[in-house]
């Protein structure tokens, strides 16, 4: 795992909302990175004085939190008016020491907050992408067979899958192919190719779609990495990287995915 993957999460690990592995990914992460380290202390100091300092002494008025909770949904709320407000300036005074302390910690307070959001099923899949993605990070974990020529790497998967994954060529094109190996996505075998511009990894799982209408690409991005979900000729396909949007993008059309 890299430094930037494990600062990504590290707000979800100090909440345990990872699953164990990943958690145990981060752990060793952070023995073996002073950095990292320093950036969950910090962030594990900052949570420790708000609930000390804020979360009980100066409890969020309930008509605040529900206006917060409507904006991160982009749900309609009637405008507040100073008057409509029944707190004297003892109050306010406690809300201003209030939000200086979540001008600090925003990210945990949306963290909390967000728990409530519906999970769309492309929301539940770029989870499931982001923790077979990480796991991949591991050393030896990366392939079960490494090779760059896509023959090679597809003729392997025949013997192991339902289905043979279409494996190409995309040197010409600044993604070399590493190998691939078998993932689970649901508890359901895929195939996962491996690719890489530079230093930078790509996951692209396949698996057979239960429709057979093919699919617009959805460009997502999630806990600092790049998603594309689409669906072409009964196959489903999900690229994931810490690319950026941009080069993904590039990425998917190099190997056919037909993004505009």
């Amino acid at each position: 795992m890299d430094c930037r993957s494990a600062q990504t999460l590290v707000h979800q690990y100090l909440d345990d909302e990872l699953e164990p592995f990943t958690a145990a990914v981060i752990a060793k992460h952070l023995e073996a990175c002073a950095t990292c380290h320093d950036v969950y202390k910090q962030q594990r100091a900052l949570r420790s004085a708000i609930r000390e300092h804020a979360a009980d002494h100066f409890p969020i008025p309930q008509r605040l939190h529900a206006r917060i909770k409507a904006d991160l949904t982009n749900a309609s709320s009637p405008a507040t008016t100073p008057e409509a407000i029944p707190w004297g300036w003892p109050r306010v005074g406690a809300l201003l020491t209030l939000t200086a302390v979540v001008a600090s910690g925003l990210t945990f307070f949306l963290t909390v907050l967000s728990r409530d959001s519906p999970v769309t099923e492309e929301g539940r899949l770029a989870e499931q992408a982001i923790s077979g993605h990480l796991r991949s990070l591991i050393p030896e974990h990366l392939t079960d067979i490494s090779s760059s020529d896509p023959q090679t790497v597809q003729e392997w998967f025949a013997d192991r899958l339902g289905f043979s994954p279409l494996v190409k060529d995309l040197t010409g094109r600044g993604f070399d192919l590493v190998g691939g190996r078998v993932d689970y996505m649901y508890k359901h075998k895929v195939a996962a190719i491996i690719y890489r511009r530079g230093e930078h990894v790509i996951n692209l799982y396949l698996w057979p779609a239960m429709r057979v209408r093919d699919s617009a690409t959805q460009v997502r991005s999630d806990e600092g990495f790049s998603i594309l979900l689409w669906t072409r000729s009964g196959i489903n396909f999900c690229s994931i990287s810490d690319l950026d949007e941009r080069e993904l993008i590039e990425f998917a059309r190099a190997y056919g995915a037909g993004t505009t």
